[in-house]
């Protein structure tokens, strides 16, 4: 009884310890990257890839791909592929569930292979070959206004739609920012105008009505947001104005 009892605990014991140590062990996984050469300022995967490498994983093998080329032709087909870059991973990608959860809510799994699906802009349309979602945002400001909110945020917000643009803060003072001003009607600020391939991006311009109006010369330009960022100036009083209640973002 003894023996037994000792054996049975001691399998228990050797179990818990494989148990954690499994638990530790690193999830081996492969890599392929689906690349255009000619976009070389589409979508970068690096920020997406470096976060995933932060987890506990072991990148087994790194591959890039050209789209371009018949081995990538026929992954775009198979997967269902719409932009260009992005990439596959192969492996345990299931083996915690933080690792579960990434792969979940950025893609899709198809035939034991991970798509990334969040592709950002500007991206290759692998259909018709063309780079869609280029876009500019020029963040308007008034240096005089210290209380007002950091017009960066728009950045972050856009972002979350996959909007990642050529930026430029320019100051009312300025013969630009005064001449933006003045064109566009500017009422308060910070503010900012996004213009380029807006039309790649649906989401953000199923909510952008909320928020900003389209100009004539189809320049987007955030008017009616501004009083939920935070602090800002209006131009027309040239008074500093807190919103009340606290602006729900």
């Amino acid at each position: 009884v003894t023996f037994f009892f000792s054996y049975k605990t001691n399998n228990l014991t050797n179990q818990k310890l494989e148990a954690a140590a499994e638990a530790k062990r690193p999830a081996n996984l492969d890599l392929v990257l689906i690349t255009d050469e000619s976009c070389k300022d589409c979508f970068n995967l690096n920020p997406i890839l470096d976060n995933l490498k932060k987890e506990n994983i072991k990148i087994n093998s790194t591959q890039t791909i050209s789209g371009a080329s018949e081995e990538g032709k026929q992954l775009i087909v198979k997967l269902g592929i719409k932009k260009l870059p992005t990439f596959l991973v192969k492996g345990e990608l299931e083996k915690n569930s933080v690792l579960a959860k990434f792969f979940s809510s950025t893609g899709e799994t198809l035939d034991v292979t991970f798509v990334f699906r969040q592709v950002g802009g500007p991206y290759v349309d692998t259909d018709t070959g063309k780079v869609l979602g280029r876009v500019s945002m020029i963040m308007i400001i008034d240096s005089t206004c210290l209380e007002c909110y950091d017009v960066t945020q728009h950045e972050l917000i856009l972002k979350q739609f996959g909007i990642y643009p050529a930026t430029k803060v320019v100051d009312t003072k300025s013969t630009l920012g005064a001449s933006l001003v003045n064109a566009y009607k500017i009422k308060m600020v910070p503010a900012f105008i996004l213009t380029g391939d807006v039309n790649a991006y649906p989401d953000f311009k199923a909510v952008w009505p909320q928020v900003g109006i389209v100009a004539n010369d189809g320049a987007y330009v955030f008017t009616k947001g501004v009083p939920f960022m935070g602090v800002y100036k209006n131009l027309t009083t040239n008074k500093v104005i807190t919103p009340s209640p606290a602006p729900a973002q």
